[in-house]
């Protein structure tokens, strides 16, 4: 009786466990990696990432345009998309930025993001 209760109250809490990890509210953690993700492409100058995620030669000349000290900030949480992409609104230099985010699913990890691309906001 003892073991068959240690086994449901371990899948139980394996469950939960899963189910929380898979949880994103708001986006948050899109957030975090549209930041971690765009300054380290700005810090390490990486333009052939830059090309890569630029919608056009504006945003690319603005990414390509950045010291390594500078920094991108996330201002919201996701605002929108559809399936797994998310849209998201950073600062860099004084730009306005959109970003798209893709998003995968991993059973056991939860979501994970990446950049897939980024536009310069008209003022």
């Amino acid at each position: 009786m003892n073991k068959k209760r240690s086994i449901i109250i371990g899948a139980t809490f394996l469950m939960l466990l899963i189910i929380y990890l898979n949880l994103d509210i708001d986006g948050y953690k899109g957030a975090d990696a549209l930041e971690s993700q765009l300054n380290r492409i700005i810090r390490d100058h990486d333009l052939e990432q830059m090309r890569r995620i630029s919608s056009d030669n504006l945003s690319y000349t603005v990414l390509s345009g950045t010291s390594s000290k500078d920094a991108a900030v996330c201002d919201t949480d996701a605002q929108g998309g559809r399936d797994n992409l998310h849209f998201y609104i950073a600062r860099l230099k004084g730009n306005s930025l959109g970003v798209f985010m893709r998003r995968q699913y991993h059973f056991l990890l939860g979501p994970s993001y990446e950049i897939d691309q980024v536009k310069v906001l008209p003022k």
